[in-house]
């Protein structure tokens, strides 16, 4: 009987002991993630873990709008353009010198040759000399940039009129601030009984 008290007393014992463990580990774990959440606030075991996971699903989705965000407001090198093609920055080469200078008569040809193809045989009308004095700019700027000199700048002008006997001559002044060891300018002209056109072709180099 004896023997039978004993190992029933150290059972229970044993039994109070992990309880009384269990419960004291409980609480501090409770109170560990009381004291990382805010004084006086008790989560419960359980939703505490559901919740963290559901604010780290939140973060990464708020880091993948803010990222979208920069990328469509940020004009890096790497960058999207409004058409959804990418935008690349080179840095500068420093480079002040071209490798070759603007064929300036290449210029002068092309300019003369498009004038005489788009002006030949027409007679002056107003609203028809402006159309062809904007397709004709473009398309000489257009065939002075394929002959292929990098780092140049091409400006077109052209100016189309009536000839009339009472107003024979006309005269164009233009000034720019260029360097004049590799920057040019070309000049063209053509004239028929009803109209005359002078295109103006300016390459500058730009670094």
């Amino acid at each position: 009987m004896s023997m039978n008290r004993k190992q029933s007393m150290v059972s229970s014992r044993k039994g109070s002991v992990d309880k009384s463990v269990v419960d004291m580990r409980r609480k501090s774990i409770i109170d560990r993630k009381s004291s990382k959440d805010g004084p006086g606030l008790m989560i419960p075991v359980g939703m505490d873990r559901r919740g963290s996971i559901a604010g780290r699903r939140y973060s990464i989705s708020d880091r993948k709008f803010s990222m979208a965000d920069s990328l469509a407001g940020r004009s890096g090198p790497l960058s999207a353009g409004k058409d959804g093609r990418l935008n690349i920055k080179y840095e500068n080469t420093y480079k002040v010198e071209p490798d070759k200078n603007f064929p300036i008569y290449e210029a002068k040809k092309i300019a003369m040759e498009i004038l005489t193809r788009e002006l030949d045989g027409r007679e002056y009308d107003k609203d028809d000399c402006s159309r062809l004095s904007r397709l004709i700019s473009d398309r000489i700027k257009q065939q002075c940039k394929a002959l292929g000199y990098p780092r140049y700048k091409i400006v077109a002008i052209v100016a189309i009129g009536q000839s009339q006997e009472s107003h024979p001559s006309l005269s164009f002044t233009s000034r720019f601030i260029w360097n004049e060891k590799y920057d040019n300018f070309a000049e063209a002209s053509f004239k028929s009984k009803h109209l005359f056109g002078v295109a103006l072709v300016y390459a500058v180099y730009v670094d």
